[in-house]
Formats: C-alpha cells, sequence, structure tokens
C-alpha cells in the first residue's frame, strides 16, 4: 500500500498552532507579573508612565515588556521576556534594559523541551526565577527610575 501524501500546510499550520498554544500559555501567567512591575514602579513614582504589553512575529513566539517613562520622551526602561522556539527547545530570556540597549541586569533564561512544555513544570520554575529576579532587583530598579527623572 502507497504511503499518502503529506499535506504541508497542515504541517505548517501545525506548527503555528503550537506556536500560539505556547504564547498564550506563557502570557496568561507572565502578564500580571509584568502588570505587578509597573504597579510597584508607580507606586513609588505616581508619574511614571507604564506601558505592558506583547507581540510576535516569525522569529519569536512571544516578546512581551513593561516600559518605564518618567516622560514621553525620556529614556525607557524595561524589563523584557523574549520567547523563542528553536527544535527542539523553547528558550525564554529575561532583561532589565534600558531603550539604547545598555543591559542594567540579565534575569532568568531557561530552555525547556518542546515536548515537555505541556507538562509545564519547567515554565512554572522559570517564573518563580523571574519573581526572584525581580525582587531582588527592587531596589535598583527603583534607583535606575530615580536616574529617569533626573535625565535632562
Amino acid at each position: 500500500m502507497a504511503e499518502e501524501p503529506v499535506d504541508e500546510s497542515k504541517l505548517i499550520m501545525s506548527s503555528r498552532d503550537i506556536r500560539a498554544e505556547i504564547r498564550e500559555a506563557i502570557w496568561e501567567r507572565l502578564h500580571p507579573r509584568l502588570t505587578a512591575f509597573g504597579e510597584r514602579a508607580r507606586a513609588n513614582y505616581p508619574s511614571i508612565l507604564v506601558q505592558v504589553g506583547q507581540s510576535h512575529n516569525d522569529a519569536f513566539v512571544l516578546r512581551a515588556w513593561t516600559s518605564l517613562l518618567a516622560s514621553g520622551e525620556g529614556q525607557e526602561l524595561a524589563l523584557t521576556v523574549d520567547v523563542t522556539i528553536g527544535r527542539p527547545m523553547v528558550t525564554l530570556t529575561s532583561e532589565l534594559v534600558f531603550e539604547d540597549g545598555e543591559i542594567v541586569m540579565g534575569g532568568p533564561e531557561i530552555a525547556i523541551p518542546v515536548s515537555d512544555f505541556a507538562r509545564i513544570e519547567g515554565l512554572l520554575a522559570w517564573l518563580r526565577a523571574l519573581d526572584d529576579f525581580l525582587a531582588a532587583m527592587d531596589p535598583v530598579v527603583m534607583r535606575r527610575i530615580r536616574d529617569l527623572f533626573r535625565a535632562p
């Protein structure tokens, strides 16, 4: 019996479905943390502009951020999270960075096998590491925000 031909459009769709599922699983758990990070900054600096967002493209399953600005035209400080898939791994990286590319501090990173992602333990471990990173970085973040307000 002859093999049935492979419908490549279904393979591409399947890959995109996996990307969407991974993006949604991460965003659902990450969004509250990014929002809380911005709220902590606003509690100390009520006039700071905070934006939480996400995007995705062919290279990034998810790019998520919390952006902090002292004014509409000032320097931006951002907490960023990038998620990529390179068979067979889902890689999550994070950093605290200024818009000019200066990295204040690299955050937790993890590579989770795609096949294990549905079990979620790896993602939860990374989220705990991110929570610890943000707690440890809080004084640094507040000092850097203060610097944003001093910048010309």
